[in-house]
């Protein structure tokens, strides 16, 4: 039986912006090239100097892994995974987790942080198996919500360029707006928070610009515009069509579960594996955006897609972790407040850490 250390490197830790006010380390200028309406590529950018720019490569409109159909069997539905008190909860499987691992988990969540609330939900993408500890509880998400947000208009976006390019006309009194529409930022969308678009002042964006100061830097007043663009009634429709029990959907901020993150997450996976150039698009936004509390954690994955978000509420983080031809959902939420986080010591970095370690494990006795 493996035997597991846990590393406690204590690390210059950079967290949600969007949440909190951080130094912004990339600018991105005004878009130079145009959407076409087959595909969106050679879309290009031109990028200040910085120490961490955002990565903008081609963007196919061949879906991936074009090849045989594998065989399917009935989807698992895991809005429904249940979770024991006070114990490592797996489901849709008879994998179980090495003792080691079990103990280094429990610790984490009723030991060190006794006198908070924390949680983890992790989901394999292949077979939906499923563990999680105290998934079904509520936390303020803080900036997490945001990834549910980015794909609800990205799916949005993507449909208002099929209409167009299909002909469908307009209903009375509809907007199509697509990815290349701008928008002029006044100040009336203001909100604390990242700071791109306040510090900036008075600048015309693209709604594409607009979805990666949301995601890279999670721009508050980037997530208002885009509010106020595109609305929340396709966010609402996800969440109705994933059961997620939220009384104040249509709310900036509310509470949400880590069964819910996953599930969200989960959704994500499913259009990222539709190939369309959206779709590409927002997967690369989400690959390369800052403050990532897993890949601080995770080492050799071969792609991490997250959104973080902490606030004096809560300190968590949400993503997929991509190895070879594996790929899982992980989040972990705990109610450590922003102002007394320590860097990769803290709770949910060793979770990540732990439940990685897990999961190899877990792929390992699959083949």
């Amino acid at each position: 039986m493996k035997r597991h250390i846990l590393a406690l490197t204590l690390c210059c830790l950079w967290l949600c912006a969007g949440c909190s006010q951080h130094a912004e380390t990339s600018l991105i200028k005004a878009a130079d090239g145009a959407l076409s309406d087959a595909c969106l590529t050679d879309y290009l950018h031109q990028l200040e100097p910085t120490d961490a720019q955002p990565v903008f490569g081609e963007i196919s409109d061949v879906p991936p892994d074009a090849g045989e159909p594998e065989q399917t069997k009935e989807p698992i539905d895991n809005r429904n995974d249940i979770f024991l008190p006070h114990e490592v909860t797996v489901n849709h499987s008879d994998y179980a987790l090495l003792p080691d691992d079990e103990q280094a988990l429990l610790w984490l969540m009723e030991e060190r942080y006794r006198y908070r609330k924390t949680a983890f939900y992790v989901l394999d993408l292949k077979s939906q198996m499923s563990f999680g500890y105290a998934a079904d509880q509520y936390f303020s998400p803080a900036c997490t919500r945001k990834a549910g947000f980015a794909l609800a208009w990205y799916k949005k976006l993507e449909e208002n360029r099929l209409s167009d390019e299909s002909g469908v006309p307009l209903a009375p009194g509809e907007t199509r707006l697509r990815l290349t529409d701008t928008y002029f930022y006044d100040g009336t969308d203001y909100m604390p928070g990242a700071g791109t678009l306040i510090r900036k002042g008075y600048h015309t964006y693209t709604i594409r610009e607009l979805l990666h100061y949301l995601l890279y830097n999670s721009d508050n007043a980037a997530y208002k515009a885009l509010w106020g663009l595109l609305g929340s009634g396709d966010y609402v429709a996800l969440a109705e069509e994933l059961g997620i029990p939220l009384e104040e959907r249509q709310e900036f901020w509310t509470y949400m579960r880590p069964l819910d993150l996953g599930l969200i997450w989960q959704e994500i996976w499913a259009y990222k594996e539709t190939g369309s150039p959206e779709s590409q698009l927002f997967w690369q936004e989400l690959t390369n955006n800052l403050y990532c509390e897993i890949s601080e954690s995770v080492q050799g994955a071969d792609a991490i897609a997250h959104k973080s978000g902490s606030d004096e509420y809560g300190y968590h983080d949400a993503g997929i972790v991509v190895r070879g031809d594996n790929a899982y959902v992980v989040v972990a939420m705990s109610t450590v407040p922003l102002s007394q986080v320590y860097g990769h010591q803290e709770c949910i970095n060793q979770v990540f850490e732990r439940v990685d370690l897990v999961m190899q494990d877990y792929y390992a006795t699959r083949k």
